[in-house]
């Protein structure tokens, strides 16, 4: 099998493990685009010890659902190695347009001997035009 989807179907497995031993769940509302229908959403499950999830994700119109991050954190500060989210920086610059980084944190960051390819892509916009660019690193966990 494919050694990505190997780490979603992980991924995936671990999040319904937690799920069924949170002693509470909080579902809030954090964001909605009624343009497009799409809702983004956070759940947090609390655990003993105080240990809580927070689960990131967005859904559409048709009720489809992507999770987009997860963070762990255990007494207040967030564990980077049981997580899977991402930190994007931009600063804007004079002529209008941004500079950025996007660094990206897995849970699978600990596993030795693999090559691990990061690829980000955007979307601009000029006037009638769409550009889309994309970056891509081997073996770091940044752009």
């Amino acid at each position: 099998m494919n050694e990505h989807f190997l780490k979603y179907i992980y991924s995936f497995t671990i999040a319904l493990i937690f799920v069924g031993c949170a002693k509470n769940k909080t579902f809030n509302n954090i964001e909605s685009n009624s343009k497009n229908l799409i809702k983004r959403e956070l759940i947090r499950y609390e655990y003993e010890d105080s240990v809580y999830e927070d689960i990131e994700f967005y859904i559409n119109e048709k009720n489809d659902t992507v999770i987009n991050q997860i963070k762990i954190y255990k007494k207040g500060i967030l564990d980077t190695l049981s997580s899977h989210f991402y930190n994007l920086m931009l600063t804007p610059l004079k002529n209008g347009k941004s500079k950025g980084k996007i660094t990206f944190y897995s849970n699978t960051d600990t596993i030795t001997n693999k090559i691990r390819e990061l690829e980000f892509g955007f979307a601009q916009f000029s006037g009638d035009s769409i550009y889309y660019k994309t970056f891509k690193v081997i073996n770091v966990n940044n752009v």
